[in-house]
């Protein structure tokens, strides 16, 4: 698992962000999902090194003001699910 440095800032909709795992992970075969609060997210797997999130206006408006915990979770066939990263989103109100 791996702490995730940079917050994600709801100034700029959509959020679209790229996450790029280390060498020795790989996914292959597995769903992504962002969870925030009670609320998750399919994510794009573009390789396997690499992931891509969107996350739309009406996604943040669910998820609330504040600044809020994430978890990225690998979900593979055989029920096994991994955190693969942990960090912060900071939702502000919308202009």
């Amino acid at each position: 698992m791996f702490f995730c440095k940079k917050i994600l800032d709801s100034n700029y909709i959509p959020i679209t962000d790229t996450f790029t795992l280390d060498e020795s992970t790989y996914i292959t075969n597995a769903g992504v999902i962002f969870i925030v609060r009670d609320i998750s997210v399919n994510m794009t797997v573009v390789s396997p090194t690499e992931l891509s999130l969107v996350l739309t206006e009406n996604q943040l408006q669910q998820m609330g003001y504040g600044r809020w915990f994430f978890e990225i979770r690998a979900l593979f066939p055989n029920n096994h699910i991994s955190t693969l990263f942990v960090g912060t989103i900071k939702i502000t109100p919308f202009a």
